[in-house]
């Protein structure tokens, strides 16, 4: 019986991406009959969607009962501390649970302790970020407040509530997502707040918004603000296009921020155009001061699906970052998740919607755990472990070699990765673009024209232009003066001819 199940599981794993073996501890129940469950596509440089060997794969599942934990948790965001500690906001039992690498429960806080000694609780916490110092920030949104505490539960500070006005009317403080950069500037997501990200400095006092949307008016516009009352202004201030609903800062102090209010049409419109400079694009790369600094130069703008009916566009509302820059997107209206390289191209999708391992009901927050990739499920109360497939792995060791300047490597590893799927245009922009680091210009122009690539082209293209005259000068330089070595003798051949004649 067990030889007749084991000869399953091999075949279903040959199934899936060709002969990659599936690795990990979930139960066979859950993998029989699922060959289909693991497809991905991408798309193509003209916007097709085309069959994709798988990427990631579920491994494990984290969930209460495997963490022994009595009420089945509603994982509202995860969290990776640099210790190597996953912190898990239970927003349905208003509990942060600590998890080590092994997946064994290291505490869970319920209680929170003050410095009088009395006890207060969590009221449907929705984020957590902890620092360095394993210093934990919690948007505890049902008491309105962001505070910070200890892996004990103590309260080392809780923050005062800043004063939110828009429009002179008063905006009720509900945070639902933190952050904190390495200077200690604290950043938060609040509902209803479409002015930007609300930047607090380390006694959190409001400094002002972060990412603020650039809102342009057209003379029509102006005047209608012009005689409308308090009550219109409002009203109008509703349609401010950017309303931030997740935050992530990266080492380097930028703020990798999600956008939950995107107009359909403007969406649709940038996905049609490919365009990279839609502001209706869901993700955005703050820099401090608050200007969009991501590189776009993906054949289209990241923002999920690219075909799709209107307003039935992804919805993204959690991003998780590599050290490479890399990062993935999580469709929480599909269940699925995007992964892009630093300058948007499209790698690999994968996930969905649906009740078997390895999909989701309604995906909430998702976090890179060295080369696993964790999916948290509100619904189902589950934690999804995903590793890489040989396909992914091939993908994103290119990408470390380039990010390395190991480029004759990383040329290599994109030559491989176009062997596993010769609908990827990244493989081919990866080949021209290290063609290109190694001087191979002519070869990279002719890699890059396949998939109508235009910025290292034209980089391509001078630098092959250069080379080209810095080879032919010299050669012309020789013929010239040989061409004049000739002249000369030639002249003062015929100035001695003359010479002879005269004096016969």
């Amino acid at each position: 019986m067990q030889g007749k199940t084991y000869k399953k599981i091999l075949r279903s794993a040959a199934c899936i991406a060709g002969g990659i073996l599936l690795s990990g501890s979930l139960t066979l129940a859950a993998l029989e009959g699922n060959t289909a469950l693991y497809k991905s596509y991408v798309y193509t440089q003209t916007g097709e969607a085309v069959e994709s060997p798988a990427a990631y794969q579920p491994v494990d599942v984290i969930e209460s009962r495997t963490l022994g934990l009595n009420e089945t948790m509603e994982p509202n965001d995860i969290f990776l501390s640099s210790s190597g500690c996953l912190y898990i906001v239970d927003t349905k039992n208003n509990a942060i649970h600590i998890v080590s690498s092994d997946y064994r429960i290291i505490g869970s806080i319920t209680k929170l302790s003050g410095e009088s000694g009395g006890t207060t609780a969590l009221s449907a916490p929705e984020c957590v970020y902890v620092d360095e110092e394993e210093q934990i920030y919690v948007a505890d949104t049902g008491n309105k407040r962001i505070i910070c505490i200890d892996q004990n539960g103590k309260v080392l500070k809780e923050y005062p509530t800043p004063e939110i006005k828009i429009s002179g009317k008063e905006i009720p403080y509900q945070p639902i997502k933190v952050a904190v950069d390495f200077a200690g500037r604290i950043y938060v997501v609040a509902k209803n707040v479409n002015r930007g990200i609300l930047e607090l400095n380390q006694s959190g006092e409001l400094l002002g918004y972060i990412g603020a949307p650039d809102v342009t008016m057209n003379m029509a516009e102006y005047f209608w603000r012009m005689i409308s009352t308090d009550a219109q202004k409002s009203y109008l201030d509703r349609y401010v296009p950017t309303e931030y609903n997740n935050l992530l800062v990266d080492a380097s102090g930028f703020i990798y921020a999600t956008v939950g209010t995107v107009d359909a049409t403007e969406i649709l419109s940038a996905a049609k155009n490919k365009n990279n400079s839609s502001t209706a694009i869901p993700i955005r790369k703050l820099s401090p001061s608050g200007e969009d600094v991501l590189t776009k130069r993906g054949a289209f703008p990241p923002i999920g699906d690219i075909e799709f009916e209107e307003s039935e566009h992804s919805i993204i509302t959690d991003v998780a970052i590599r050290e490479t820059g890399s990062y993935s997107l999580l469709d929480s209206r599909r269940g699925r998740i995007f992964t892009y390289d630093a300058e948007s191209n499209l790698l690999y999708i994968f996930g969905g919607k649906g009740n078997q391992v390895g999909k989701f009901q309604s995906p909430t927050s998702l976090v890179y755990w060295e080369d696993r990739l964790l999916v948290a499920d509100k619904v189902t109360g589950k934690i999804t472990v995903f590793k890489p497939t040989c396909y992914a792995d091939i993908i994103n060791k290119a990408i470390q070699l380039e990010d390395d300047g190991e480029y004759e490597k990383a040329y290599e590893a994109w030559k491989q990765a176009l062997v596993y799927n010769s609908n990827l245009s990244t493989a081919y922009y990866g080949i021209g673009k290290m063609e290109y680091r190694l001087k191979k210009y002519d070869s990279a122009m002719n890699h890059l024209k396949l998939i109508d690539e235009k910025y290292f082209y034209s980089k391509a293209l001078v630098m092959q232009r250069k080379k080209i005259l810095t080879t032919a000068i010299p050669i012309c330089g020789v013929g010239i003066l040989c061409l004049v070595v000739v002249l000369v003798v030639l002249k003062i051949a015929k100035k001695k001819r003359k010479t002879k004649l005269k004096k016969i």
